[in-house]
């Protein structure tokens, strides 16, 4: 699936969700503090749809900012936790998903890039970084990242 589908497969998913049941609050530029609940956040930056607590992201939402860069998964106090899914589309396609806290020093999981995918550890700095599979179509090989970089 191109990251294109992808990011259009999110879209349709959080259009879905705005439709369903009650609708979302709607600010620009940001939720007062006070607010909590499910809402859409257009900043001069970027774009924010998911649960609101105390004005900023906390639960489940999706941020999609003016360079293509799409984040979904889960917030916490303002700030993503790791916990989803990362598409950068700029310079290079990128497409990271991790199903732990990526604030920790090391974690697993997937990134695509340019047809690619790495699977394995990454850094505090959410590089891939360590020995980890590559696959290239059908074919799947060892491979070790340092920092970003394979070695």
């Amino acid at each position: 699936m191109s990251l294109c589908k992808v990011i259009a497969s999110l879209f349709i998913l959080v259009s879905g969700l705005c439709q369903a049941g009650e609708q979302y609050a709607v600010f620009a530029h940001s939720a007062p503090a006070t607010f909590s609940g499910e809402a859409v956040i257009q900043s001069e930056s970027a774009y924010y749809v998911g649960n609101i607590k105390n004005g900023v992201p906390h639960g489940q939402g999706l941020m999609m900012d003016h360079s293509g860069q799409v984040i979904s998964g889960e917030w916490v106090n303002g700030a993503f936790n790791g916990k989803g899914v990362t598409i950068d589309l700029a310079p290079v396609k990128t497409l990271k998903a991790s199903k732990e806290k990526s604030t920790s020093s090391s974690h697993n999981g997937v990134l695509i890039i340019e047809q690619q995918i790495y699977q394995g550890p990454f850094n505090h700095l959410q590089l891939p970084h360590g020995k980890g599979t590559c696959y290239k179509g059908s074919k799947q090989s060892p491979c070790t990242y340092k920092n970003g970089i394979r070695q």
